[in-house]
């Protein structure tokens, strides 16, 4: 590599020799998981070597497909649904977190290596001994699918969510554009304690009867019921979506998610959390999430 210190850019301006690197590994990558699909010691002698397709689901069997349109397709389907929801459900019982799990379904060969002091990246050692850091709601799938990503960045459709506090702020980027993006917020916020209605209901072990209590709680209602709606607008191009991102903390994620005939699941494989910490929820907030989880840091093998 043409520096020796470690280099941050963007996913959509990589400089050619990162996106060559990038590419070798990911023929590394198939050509390693082709010699052990077609391996003497994984077949029986007398059965038809089947190549092995490039993208599969880990929750439904492993099942795969030859093309990215037909895995999407399949995290669209009841079957896949009725798989996940169950999971997801137990997850977050509880109400405490609104993070979905960004590790399950990384493929074990793809040797993603956990970040001491970051919590929202791992890093992959590349071939030739570069190291590269991927954001967590990138990675969630395994190194294979984080690098097609990058190697198409410009066709990369990421919707984020962020939903807290009587407020809701939303985007859908396609590359490095904001094809949609909607703020709203609401009267659920108690003023002097700084947290929603619910939020009190929940440590008080009660629901307050005040009438301030009941227009919080019913704006808060709101707030959920037209979040959805304003997704429902963007439904065609969330439902292209490679990764979907949610933020909803708390009793933000149940309340978020009660109405079970919504098109849109809990248990979709696309939802992670958004990697990051938030600072209001805002569409500034929506850019910067979607900008950081569209940067990597690259760092040159070690000089003998």
């Amino acid at each position: 590599m043409p520096d020796s210190i470690p280099s941050v850019y963007s996913i959509f301006s990589l400089p050619v020799h990162v996106q060559s690197l990038l590419r070798n590994h990911l023929s590394h990558l198939d050509q390693a998981s082709s010699a052990v699909a077609t391996s003497p010691k994984s077949r029986k002698s007398h059965e038809r070597v089947v190549p092995r397709f490039k993208f599969e689901c880990s929750k439904c069997g492993g099942i795969q497909f030859a093309a990215l349109e037909g895995l999407r397709e399949h995290y669209r389907s009841d079957e896949h649904m009725n798989q996940t929801s169950a999971a997801a459900a137990s997850a977050n019982d509880g109400g405490e977190s609104s993070s979905v799990s960004t590790d399950e379904d990384s493929d074990n060969d793809d040797q993603l290596i956990e970040d001491g002091q970051n919590a929202g990246v791992k890093w992959l050692n590349l071939v030739d001994g570069t190291e590269i850091s991927l954001p967590k709601p990138l990675a969630k799938d395994g190194a294979r699918d984080a690098l097609r990503l990058l190697m198409s960045p410009k066709d990369v459709i990421i919707t984020i969510i962020l939903l807290s506090g009587g407020r809701f702020a939303g985007g859908v980027f396609q590359g490095q554009t904001a094809v949609h993006h909607k703020v709203y917020h609401t009267y659920a916020s108690r003023r002097k304690q700084g947290y929603s209605q619910s939020k009190h209901d929940s440590k008080k072990g009660r629901m307050a009867k005040s009438i301030g209590a009941q227009l919080r709680r019913e704006s808060e209602r709101k707030l959920y019921i037209k979040a959805r709606e304003t997704l429902d607008k963007w439904q065609d191009l969330i439902e292209k979506s490679d990764r979907i991102l949610v933020y909803a903390p708390g009793m933000n994620w149940k309340r978020f998610w009660a109405d079970e005939g919504w098109w849109l699941k809990s248990g979709d494989d696309r939802i992670t959390g958004i990697g990051v910490s938030v600072r209001g929820i805002i569409f500034e907030t929506v850019r910067e999430v979607h900008r950081l989880n569209c940067t990597v840091t690259v760092r040159p093998p070690d000089e003998d």
